[in-house]
């Protein structure tokens, strides 16, 4: 990784944070200017009140909006989530947040995401539900991920995985985990005990904090790979990997709201198959089915009353 990279990397994702935000790992170029430009901005102009605040929050959102909604992006994090260990475990949920999170359903896409968050970093930690050993608390599961090193020599890529852990580690530890009683809800209700525990009915689910969570999972997927050496090209070409290019497309039918409902349920059935904890439903409601058992209800108070002769069949076949 280009070290000039890392070094800027590290120093913007230090004034996002004082938003609750940080650079998804990948982001070059252009996309990388225009972030430095807005963390320049709340540099030379610290905020003096909560509007001052928001006002930052709302140009962060802005320059990193087109990054979390980008289908390849989104496509990229599945692909390369289950090629790793803890993340494939949870990988299915993870991705059921993303396609509420495109049909717009952000309380939903909220709530997978938290659930995915917790139990990867439940497996990071080492635990299981059949364990001997008593659950970790969450200070245990961010103390985890600050303290952990590099599994191997290589000065280069520990300054990457060194990098991403800590950033990783102060969004959890700053924001999506802290403490309800030492959280400041000014800016934003993102906090996994207001959620979770029902404390607050609150907006906790604004596209811009499903896009925090959405971006968190990025950096946790490089680091992840990092650490496993699970290293690619940053996307594969389309029409050489089926897993990459399936998401890519229906997310992006989902982007522009051209997928209808039946078209889902046989799609994303389909594609969360391609997870390995996937369980799919052996049986589901049948709208058909159900419609002909109401029928036959309706055909049967209708006889009682004295609507219809008793001799009318209740099934559908007449």
């Amino acid at each position: 990784m280009d070290p000039e990279w890392l070094a800027k990397y590290k120093l913007l994702s230090d004034v996002l944070m004082e938003y609750g935000w940080f650079v998804a790992p990948y982001i070059i170029g252009s996309e990388f200017r225009r972030i430095e430009a807005v963390a320049e901005h709340a540099r030379s102009h610290a905020p003096q009140t909560n509007d001052d605040r928001r006002l930052i929050e709302a140009m962060i959102h802005e320059a990193l909006c087109d990054t979390v909604f980008h289908p390849n992006y989104r496509a990229r994090t599945v692909w390369l989530g289950l090629k790793l260990d803890h993340f494939r475990d949870y990988s299915h949920i993870y991705e059921s947040g993303i396609f509420a999170y495109y049909k717009r359903d952000y309380i939903g896409a909220a709530l997978c995401l938290l659930a995915a968050m917790e139990g990867i970093l439940l497996s990071f930690y080492g635990w299981k539900l059949a364990s001997s050993v008593t659950k970790p608390s969450i200070p245990q599961l961010v103390r985890r991920v600050r303290t952990t090193e590099i599994p191997y020599q290589d000065p280069g890529l520990s300054v990457a995985h060194n990098m991403f852990r800590d950033v990783l580690a102060d969004f959890l530890d700053k924001w999506l985990y802290r403490k309800t009683s030492k959280s400041d809800f000014s800016l934003s209700l993102l906090n996994r005990h207001l959620i979770l525990h029902g404390l607050e009915p609150g907006n906790f689910y604004r596209p811009e904090d499903v896009h925090r969570l959405i971006l968190v999972f990025d950096l946790v997927v490089d680091f992840l790979a990092i650490r496993q050496r699970v290293f690619h090209d940053f996307l594969p070409d389309l029409g050489t990997d089926p897993i990459f290019d399936k998401r890519q497309k229906h997310y992006f039918d989902l982007a522009m709201g051209i997928a209808t409902t039946a078209r889902c349920w046989i799609a994303e059935r389909e594609m969360l198959k391609d997870h390995p904890t996937y369980f799919a439903p052996s049986e589901e409601p049948d709208h058909v089915k159900s419609f002909k058992n109401t029928l036959g209800q309706v055909i049967e108070l209708m006889k009682i009353a004295g609507k219809l002769p008793p001799d009318v069949p209740n099934d559908d076949k007449h």
